[in-house]
C-alpha cells in the first residue's frame, strides 16, 4: 500500500475562484493530502519524507461565477467522473460568494481560500464572437488603444497600437531597456506604434466603399480613419466584497504574510490563505505567479493539516484464543498467529485456517 490514512475527520476546504491560482491551490492540495508529490514540485526539490506519507481525508469545493473551466474540460472529465478512477473531490460549483465570516468559518465549516482573481471590465464570452467578426471584416486597419496582442491572431490585418505614455509598459516595474526591447519586438511583427498620444474622440464615418469606419481625433488635432477600434484600457478590480474591510489593504487586495496566510489581525488567520491576483503582493500579476502562489499555499496548508492531525497510531493489539488441547491463550503473540496484520485474510485464502476434514475454522 503506498500510504496509510490518518484517523481524523474529513477537512472541508472552500476555494473561491477557479482561475490559475485557485486551481493550482486545489490540485496541489489534493495531491499532497493524498500523500503524492505536489503537481508543480521541481525535480531539484527534496521529496516528502516517509513520515509525511500519510494521506489526509479532505473535501475541496471550488466555486466561481464563470463556466470557462467546465466548458473547456468537462467533456473529458465526464468520462472520468463516472469511472472507479474518479476522485470525490474537488467539486465544482458555479455561483458567487456573498459573504465569508473568517471568525465563524461559516463556509461549510471549512477553510475559505480566496483566489478569485480580478474582474475584467470587457469582454465576456457572449461578446467575443461578434467582436472577432468585426476585427476580421474591418476594411481598413484596426486601431488598438492599450494593447496589441491582436496582431498575433490576425496577422493579415494591419494593426495600429496607440499608447498615451512615452514608453510601453509604463505602469509596470520594469527597466527601461526591457520596455525599449518590447517596443522593438512589436514593431518587428509589423504593428504600427503611436506613443505619447491620447485619443479625444471617435466619430463614426463611412469609408470610400461604403463600409462603416471610425475617425479618431488626437489631442493635438490630428486624426486617422480606421475600420475598427478596440479599447484595451479596462482597469482590473479585485472581487473581494465578500470579505471584511479589515482583511484588505487600501487597494482592496488581501493582506497576507509570506506564507500567504491572512494577516494576523484577522480572526482565525492561520486557517485562511489568499493566492493569485487578489493577494497584496509585489510584481506583475500573471498566471505563472498565480500558479506558484497556489503551489506554495497548498504546501503550507498541508503542513497546517498535519500539525492539527490527531495521530492515527493505535496501541498494541491483543487476542484471546481457545484451542482444544491447548486451552486459552491471550496477548500479542496469539493475535499475530491467528490474525496476522490483515484479520486472517491471507491465512484463509492460503488454506492455513482449515481443518483437515475440510471444515473452516472461522477464528
Amino acid at each position: 500500500m503506498p500510504s496509510a490514512t490518518a484517523v481524523t475527520a474529513i477537512t472541508s476546504t472552500l476555494v473561491v475562484g477557479e482561475s490559475y491560482g485557485g486551481l493550482a491551490f486545489a490540485l496541489n492540495l489534493l495531491n499532497l493530502c493524498a500523500a503524492m508529490p505536489a503537481r508543480l514540485l521541481p525535480d531539484t526539490l527534496e521529496k516528502p519524507a516517509p513520515s509525511s506519507r500519510i494521506s489526509i481525508p479532505i473535501e475541496i469545493k471550488i466555486i466561481g461565477e464563470r463556466d470557462g473551466y467546465s466548458l473547456t474540460y468537462s467533456s473529458n472529465l465526464d468520462h472520468l467522473i463516472r469511472s472507479p478512477l474518479s476522485f470525490s473531490s474537488p467539486n465544482f460549483l458555479q455561483g458567487s460568494v456573498n459573504n465569508i465570516d473568517c471568525e465563524r468559518k461559516v463556509a461549510t465549516g471549512g477553510f475559505p481560500d480566496p483566489s478569485s482573481a480580478l474582474r475584467q471590465a470587457y469582454p465576456y464570452a457572449a461578446q467575443v464572437s461578434a467582436h472577432i467578426e468585426k476585427v476580421k471584416n474591418a476594411r481598413d486597419e484596426v486601431v488598438v488603444i492599450g494593447g496589441a496582442e491582436l496582431k498575433l491572431v490576425q496577422p493579415s490585418q494591419k494593426v495600429i497600437f496607440i499608447h498615451s505614455r512615452e514608453e510601453l509598459l509604463s505602469s509596470e516595474p520594469l527597466p527601461t531597456e526591457f520596455k525599449e526591447r518590447a517596443l522593438a519586438t512589436i514593431r518587428d511583427i509589423r504593428v504600427e506604434v503611436i506613443l505619447n498620444e491620447r485619443v479625444t474622440s471617435i466619430t463614426p464615418c463611412d469609408s470610400s466603399d461604403g463600409s462603416q469606419s471610425s475617425k479618431l481625433t488626437f489631442k493635438d488635432g490630428r486624426y486617422i480613419t480606421t475600420g475598427h477600434v478596440i479599447w484595451a484600457l479596462s482597469k482590473c478590480v479585485a472581487t473581494l466584497s465578500y470579505l471584511t474591510v479589515s482583511s484588505l489593504d487600501a487597494a482592496n487586495y488581501v493582506t497576507v504574510e509570506p506564507t500567504l496566510k491572512f494577516a494576523k489581525s484577522n480572526p482565525n488567520s492561520k486557517f485562511h490563505y489568499a493566492v493569485g491576483d487578489i493577494a497584496s503582493w509585489s510584481g506583475i500579476r500573471r498566471c505563472g505567479g498565480a500558479m506558484y502562489m497556489g503551489f506554495t499555499g497548498a504546501i503550507n496548508r498541508t503542513k497546517l493539516h498535519r500539525s492539527l492531525r490527531v495521530s492515527g497510531d493505535v496501541g498494541s493489539c491483543y487476542a484471546v484464543t481457545y484451542w482444544p488441547g491447548d486451552g486459552v491463550a491471550s496477548g500479542e503473540d496469539p493475535m499475530k498467529w491467528y490474525f496476522g496484520d490483515d484479520l486472517g485474510f491471507t491465512k484463509f485464502h492460503l488454506g492455513l485456517s482449515t481443518f483437515a476434514g475440510g471444515e473452516h475454522n472461522w477464528l
